[in-house]
């Protein structure tokens, strides 16, 4: 017997002994409840008010069974009743969503702005392959330098031995 075998063969056995179980907890309550009550009108001490204590417990347990047995079943119907919903909610506020990008949009193009944390990103990601490729012994030149870094040590070492 494989895996899913074994769970289904579970889950079928879960689903008739949890309702089985809630009954006869119920069942058992109802005895200990009436037990009790009815010594009010002069029988004299309830004699099953324990089946009370008794049954409510298996009542609680049989139905925690139970939901476990029908959790895919419970969760289909849930799914099928809450999508439906949802997709009239994004149908009908598709039009402001729509109106509200296109209006951040229109304000960015006019105002040519970018996104400060996209711009830091980027430049910061920029930086660090200019950092590793010199590490490597690469060279990525940028916008401000055009030379390479031979050049710009042996302009450094000029500078340092100019008395100026």
């Amino acid at each position: 017997m494989d895996k899913k075998e074994k769970h289904e063969r579970t889950k079928r056995i879960l689903k008739i002994v949890g309702p089985i179980v809630a009954a006869a907890g119920l069942i058992l309550a109802v005895v200990g409840f009436v037990s009790f009550f009815s010594s009010f009108g002069g029988d004299g001490m309830p004699s099953l008010f324990w089946c009370a204590f008794v049954g409510m417990p298996v009542f609680v347990i049989g139905l925690g069974i139970t939901f476990t047995a029908f959790r895919r079943e419970i969760a289909t119907y849930h799914k099928n009743e809450s999508a439906p919903v949802i997709n009239e909610f994004a149908e009908d506020i598709k039009p402001a969503v729509q109106s509200v990008a296109s209006a951040v949009r229109e304000t960015a193009a006019a105002q040519d702005a970018t996104c400060p944390i996209a711009a830091k990103r980027t430049t910061q990601t920029r930086n660090s392959a200019r950092i590793a490729a010199r590490r490597s012994g690469r060279f990525v030149p940028t916008a401000a330098s055009k030379t390479t870094p031979m050049q710009n040590s042996a302009k450094a070492a000029e500078k340092a031995s100019d008395p100026e």
